[in-house]
């Protein structure tokens, strides 16, 4: 834990000296604080998930250009550090769910027992397992959303009936007009196929925990715009 705070201290401290550099016209040496803010946003992984994904949305913003004072960027930011020091300071490691079981309530128990699998994976960084259960999560919503909702027969074989390969299903999934899923879902399912695929297929590719982090919020959204659309209309 000293480690990390001292982390955050060093970000504090290059904060405040591009802050005040920019503030007064003088170019700051960017890269010091780059690195600080990569440093705290792996720091805060650990922690806080949903707080390091505001890390990385906000250096992407206010970085777009070095050297202009945005003050309302800088005082999130300012926001950020302070708050990420008063929780690594309690010294309570991020234990949370990577996806909600709440939300699958209404769900059938073979769709919960795969949540139940994903959380598990996650918690214990087993994140080659995590990534390819929660492929396969998607491609049971997917044939869950036709079965449920719209015609099974578009998304099966002509003979036999087996269900087509996950890239058809997508395909498919992605052209039906039957149902209104959002902008974030119709992109998550892709990333989820995509790190799936390469998780199981890929002998030379080794899944992270930053893999799925940061896509971590886009998933909780995806899957309770399934659940939602599939089970509570």
């Amino acid at each position: 834990m000293e480690q990390d705070i001292a982390i955050i201290n060093k970000c504090m401290e290059q904060f405040e000296i591009a802050r005040q550099n920019i503030n007064i016209g003088i170019a700051c040496n960017q890269g010091n604080l780059l690195v600080c803010i990569s440093k705290l946003e792996e720091v805060m992984k650990k922690y806080d998930s949903s707080l390091a994904q505001r890390i990385i949305s906000i250096r992407t913003r206010l970085f777009t250009d070095m050297n202009t004072y945005n003050p309302f960027e800088f005082g999130a930011l300012r926001e950020i550090l302070n708050q990420s020091k008063n929780i690594v300071e309690k010294g309570v490691v991020n234990n949370n769910d990577l996806i909600d079981k709440k939300i699958f309530d209404k769900a059938p128990d073979y769709i919960k027992i795969m949540a139940d699998e994903i959380n598990g994976c996650y918690k214990n960084e087993n994140y080659i397992s995590c990534a390819v259960m929660l492929r396969r999560l998607i491609e049971t919503l997917i044939i869950e959303s036709f079965e449920m909702k719209g015609d099974i027969s578009k998304i099966q074989e002509p003979n036999g009936g087996d269900f087509y390969r996950l890239s058809k299903l997508i395909a498919i999934f992605l052209q039906e007009k039957l149902w209104n899923y959002s902008k974030n879902t119709r992109e998550t399912i892709e990333k989820l196929k995509d790190l799936g695929n390469l998780s199981a297929h890929n002998r030379k590719f080794i899944t992270r925990k930053d893999d799925i982090d940061k896509i971590y919020n886009n998933i909780r959204i995806c899957l309770d715009d399934f659940l939602q659309t599939i089970y509570l209309k």
